[in-house]
């Protein structure tokens, strides 16, 4: 398992469609994602998503995920229960998928 490359979190989405990633000492905003305006669209639900990405993907690698085992018993990922589910996420989470 590679170690993320994407922008450290915390996220946050400022309703105007963009997200932005709050680091260094004194809480520097840096862009992440412009999400798009249209308003056909569910633009604040998506920017939300989106900004909750890194806790996400915190909350699943704390899973010791090593001693969870698939009920289907088959080594491969059967991609339906929890721990499958999470793997997979990880590794598309990491480019890896």
């Amino acid at each position: 398992m590679s170690a993320p490359r994407f922008t450290p979190g915390p996220w946050t989405y400022d309703r105007c469609g963009a997200v932005w990633a709050t680091g260094g000492e004194e809480g520097d905003l840096a862009p992440v994602a412009q999400i798009a305006t249209d308003p056909e669209r569910e633009v604040p639900e998506n920017g939300h998503l989106i900004a909750a990405a890194p806790d996400l993907y915190a909350a699943l690698s704390s899973m010791d995920l090593d001693c969870m085992e698939c009920p289907s018993g088959d080594d491969t990922e059967c991609g339906r229960c929890l721990t499958c589910v999470a793997r997979g996420s990880l590794a598309k989470a990491r480019g890896e998928a």
